[in-house]
């Protein structure tokens, strides 16, 4: 349930840091542009910072990022974030907050190469007439969001 608090967390985020934790694992950029695409559909703005080891001390001067993806091998890609400011999710939980075609089953995917065009955990973001006027309801703070903002 953490990790489903987490993603609770990234819907309600306005401010996204992807975490470039590795520059040694295939298709990192692809990923990084990946994420960069869904964060903007949603309505959300991001910022990339390459970092090597990860402390609390560096993210914690980036007060204006509500959360972070880590951009990392799968063996690395699973941290407990509660010696950090802000929460460190991963690129699938920030795929679930993020694209409303994709649905929390349980079902966990650590390689974040399979959530790319093409793979075979690939899920097509929804055009803007998918529950465009729907509206959630935020499990952390209570107030509504849109589930879906249109392009403006």
């Amino acid at each position: 349930m953490k990790r489903y608090y987490m993603i609770e967390r990234a819907k309600d985020a306005q401010v996204v840091g992807i975490l470039v934790g590795t520059l040694g694992v295939a298709d990192y950029l692809s990923t990084i542009d990946h994420l960069k695409s869904i964060i903007k559909k949603a309505g959300k703005k991001s910022y990339t910072f390459v970092m090597g080891k990860l402390n609390a001390a560096k993210l914690a001067n980036f007060m204006e990022v509500d959360i972070y993806v880590l951009v990392a091998c799968p063996e690395n890609s699973l941290l407990d974030s509660s010696e950090f400011y802000r929460p460190v999710i991963t690129p699938y939980e920030m795929e679930v907050a993020c694209n409303q075609a994709r649905e929390w089953t349980g079902e966990y995917i650590t390689d974040f190469r399979d959530l790319l065009p093409g793979a075979c955990s690939h899920i097509e973001f929804p055009d803007e007439t998918f529950n465009s006027g729907e509206t959630d309801i935020s499990l952390v703070t209570g107030a509504l969001r849109a589930a879906h903002l249109p392009k403006s």
